[in-house]
């Protein structure tokens, strides 16, 4: 299993985001685990549109407060991930860890055929 874990070692105690990628029912091969502030660093740069698709993560998260409570499906990957590649050259430094992960995250789900889940504390 791949791991980053960028959460840990300096955010322990504080509100985590955690991205799994899972093959079949319960083979996760990768997780993310993430500081729920700098996840939300990266999707704030992503353009809300509140008439975007239903399933839409980045209206998932702007609108549905408890989305992601438990671990939640991302319906529509590649839409996320397409939209990441949008934002890379708006990031700071200091932000290209994280953006890095959760692109590769998505990547390997998109690349393999798996499915990616997120779950955050709130």
């Amino acid at each position: 299993m791949i791991t980053i874990d960028l959460y840990s070692e300096h955010y322990k105690g504080e509100l985590e985001v955690v991205l799994i990628e899972k093959v079949g029912a319960d083979n996760i091969v990768y997780e993310v685990r993430l500081f729920q502030a700098d996840f939300s660093g990266i999707i704030d740069w992503i353009p809300y549109d509140e008439t975007s698709d239903p399933e839409n993560l980045v209206r998932l998260l702007n609108i549905a407060n408890n989305y992601g409570s438990t671990f939640s499906l991302v319906v529509r990957l590649q839409e996320f991930y397409d939209q990441l590649l949008t934002i890379v050259d708006n990031l700071a430094p200091s932000d290209l860890q994280v953006y890095s992960a959760i692109k590769s995250i998505c990547e390997s789900a998109i690349e393999h055929e798996n499915r990616l889940f997120i779950k955050r504390n709130s």
